[in-house]
């Protein structure tokens, strides 16, 4: 109850990370302690929402060596004005369904958030298999120049139908592709192909 994270033997800050604590003062140092035994020789992060930041436990983040890096912001969207945009012509979104354009989406990623996503080949084929299974909840979409088919933004959606629920996440936009409508191209594509 006092805490949520995740741990994997994979270097990926996402997959090595504190979601939630809800502790006494007293008891964070410990929890701390925990989370670095779990997430040793990995990138470990933590997430603080708006309510759960306090002096102490950022005081106490800092002295075991974590420092404040980005700031993320989430937003809820009625899905029913997503349904009906129109991707512009000089965009084309294709649904993660090869190894190629899984490594779009990587490289997309290194590129927008200056971070390496690199994956061994039996990842790639996990990754790949995930997003491409008959009835799978995880679907990862790339945007493309269509001139160039230059990769230009990434986004994954993990669909819940019997909640009536999708989750977006892993968005970005390649830095030189930014303000040219890529990334609403993938907002406006994920609820359709849910």
């Amino acid at each position: 109850a006092e805490i949520l994270y995740t741990a994997c033997p994979r270097n990926v800050p996402h997959l090595n990370s504190v979601r939630r604590v809800r502790a006494p003062s007293q008891r964070l140092s410990a929890l701390i302690e925990e989370v670095l035994g779990a997430h040793v020789g990995r990138t470990s992060r933590w997430m603080l929402f708006p309510g759960s930041e306090s002096a102490a436990l950022e005081r106490a983040l800092g002295e075991a060596g974590y420092r404040a890096t980005m700031e993320h912001h989430g937003f809820v969207l009625p899905t029913g004005n997503l349904i009906d945009r129109q991707v512009p012509p000089e965009i084309v979104v294709r649904q993660v369904a090869s190894r190629e354009v899984l490594r779009d989406s990587a490289w997309v990623l290194q590129q927008a958030f200056d971070e390496a996503h690199a994956a061994s080949e039996v990842q790639l084929d996990e990754e790949l298999a995930q997003c491409s299974a008959p009835g799978t909840r995880v679907l990862r979409f790339v945007a493309y120049d269509s001139q160039t088919n230059q990769p230009m933004a990434t986004g994954g959606l993990n669909q819940y139908p019997e909640l009536s629920f999708g989750l977006f996440w892993g968005g970005g936009t390649v830095p030189d592709a930014r303000g040219r409508g890529a990334y609403s191209a993938l907002v406006a594509t994920r609820p359709q192909k849910a």
